[in-house]
């Protein structure tokens, strides 16, 4: 459900369509966790420390620290981006009242806020290991 301006100065939704602003807000930011989830998971384990890898430490000559780092700060920014997306079409809509299709639109905002709070930290934490582990330690 798209939402539009009347001359109310009141936000109501359309008729038709989706909102791309509401459906970015609720799953930009949980896209963001899998994404920072499956290349930071994947990133040491298979790229970098595999015993067939010629250069150990290194994805695409680049060290799995920095490479960590730029995926880090990438997701971090898309679900930050999606949380301030959410909370501001939450803003936007949270003044108006008009039935059920409206509730669902603020509903989906203010999840999508949330979220965004939630899935961010966790994004953070992921700046840790970086710092706090060796690359391709072995357990000896």
């Amino acid at each position: 459900m798209a939402v539009t301006e009347h001359d109310t100065g009141r936000a109501v939704p359309d008729k038709g369509g989706g909102s791309l602003a509401l459906w970015f807000g609720v799953l930009g930011s949980p896209l963001a966790w899998l994404g920072h989830l499956f290349l930071n998971y994947s990133l040491e384990e298979w790229f970098a420390c595999a015993p067939a890898t010629t250069d150990r430490g290194e994805v695409l000559g680049f060290g799995v620290h920095d490479v960590s780092l730029v995926l880090n700060t990438v997701m971090a920014l898309v679900a930050a981006a999606s949380g301030l997306v959410a909370l501001a079409t939450w803003r936007r809509l949270r003044r108006a009242s008009d039935g059920d299709s409206l509730e669902r639109a603020q509903w989906m905002a203010f999840a999508g806020t949330v979220e965004g709070a939630l899935f961010l930290a966790m994004i953070l934490l992921g700046y840790l290991p970086p710092v706090l582990l060796d690359t391709c330690a072995t357990g000896s």
